[in-house]
């Protein structure tokens, strides 16, 4: 009997990459079906881990270098280039993103910065990059991406004309916004932003709303950012002509993704689509009998533009069934059934703290994709 699975995982953050869930889940299923075939295709969305997706599928070569890190002190950074096609994939959350900052440490987005992506983007037009492409989830910042453009050139001046600190904090207090030190080798680079989450940069549903207090803001910080957040769209559309204010999308990576449609001229493309299209995850999905696919947390947000969401989308295109292994679930049986989820369950059924997560993440999903395999074997009576 050789069945085929689909392995098609997300990560789970910080505790597995999604190749070390193809392994596991590979291992699980042979115990079982000795003869499958497994298709090991991790996948991202352009979050946090996406660059670790890219190199697998890509190959490209990682370029190491210092940037500046939220806290404004120097990190080790690092983004993947690809020669051949002079492009480079730059993950933001490298620089400025939540992975950066050791667990347990007190901050605030409005106090942050994204300078260190700028300064990435800037490495990799000097090494020749003619294409370069940004996956901005998971970061720890909401400036509208004035750090990053502030080390491609970009000043910002309050109405006395004195130049403003880039960060989130002082979103409200720009008046101008200079171009004169924008390098022209910026210019002949076609630039693209892959989001992970379709939120627009204002509102109840925008950036400051959604995300600022899993960034340490509080209530009366989150109606800062708000209005800073307002304030400024319009000072960026109004002196740099690119429109964010209403786009879905904009809002992602705490406005960063605003921003590089403003300063960089930026293309905005859903990180689920891109990553489904650079993988070819519908020619392997209509060829399959079963997608195996997981993530850390599987609730509402996921639909938000996830990857996830995009696996069950080709799936319902190739009538293929989905099981769905997450590290907890927040979905109601009747939500599972509209999405059309055929298995899925909670690898961690208790948690008790992170070191627990970290140490008995890959045995639980071992044993949860084994047991799957066995009912799949015994209800199939030796077919798939």
């Amino acid at each position: 009997m050789k069945p085929k699975f689909l392995l098609a995982p997300d990560k789970f953050k910080n505790s597995l990459t999604g190749a070390d869930f193809c392994r596991i889940a590979d291992s699980a299923l042979k115990r079982i079906f000795p003869l499958a075939e497994c298709i090991h295709l991790p996948l991202s969305d352009g979050g946090d881990g996406s660059s670790d997706i890219v190199q697998y599928h890509w190959k490209a070569r990682c370029i190491h270098c210092s940037v500046t890190g939220v806290f404004g002190k120097p990190i080790s950074a690092s983004y993947l280039y690809v020669a051949e096609k002079k492009t480079a994939f730059i993950e933001t959350a490298e620089a400025c993103g939540m992975k950066t900052i050791p667990l347990g440490t007190p901050f605030i987005c409005s106090q942050t910065t994204t300078q260190g992506v700028g300064e990435m983007v800037l490495d990799a037009a000097h090494r020749g990059a003619k294409k370069i492409i940004l996956g901005v989830g998971g970061t720890a910042t909401h400036d509208l991406g004035i750090g990053m453009a502030s080390a491609l050139g970009y000043r910002f001046s309050d109405l006395s004309g004195l130049e403003v600190l880039p960060i989130g904090k002082h979103l409200s207090e720009i008046q101008k916004i200079e171009t004169s030190l924008v390098p022209a080798i910026l210019q002949d680079i076609e630039f693209t932003v892959l989001c992970d989450v379709l939120i627009p940069l204002c509102g109840r549903s925008g950036t400051a709303h959604k995300y600022a207090a899993q960034k340490g803001a509080s209530q009366k910080e989150i109606a800062q950012l708000e209005k800073g957040t307002q304030h400024l769209a319009h000072i960026m559309e109004s002196t740099l002509e690119n429109p964010i204010y209403e786009i879905a999308g904009a809002g992602a990576g705490g406005g960063l993704a605003g921003g590089l449609l403003s300063f960089l001229n930026a293309k905005l493309l859903s990180g689920k689509q891109w990553f489904k299209k650079i993988t070819n995850l519908d020619t392997y999905m209509a060829a399959t009998d079963w997608v195996i696919t997981g993530e850390g947390k599987l609730d509402a947000q996921t639909f938000d533009g996830k990857i996830l969401e995009g696996i069950i989308e080709s799936a319902k295109m190739y009538s293929t069934p989905i099981a769905a292994f997450c590290g907890s679930v927040k979905l109601s049986v009747e939500e599972q059934e509209r999405r059309g989820i055929t298995y899925l369950t909670s690898v961690l059924q208790k948690v008790s703290d992170w070191d627990t997560v970290i140490r008995e993440t890959p045995q639980s999903l071992f044993q949860s994709i084994y047991n799957f395999a066995r009912v799949v074997d015994l209800r199939s009576s030796n077919k798939v």
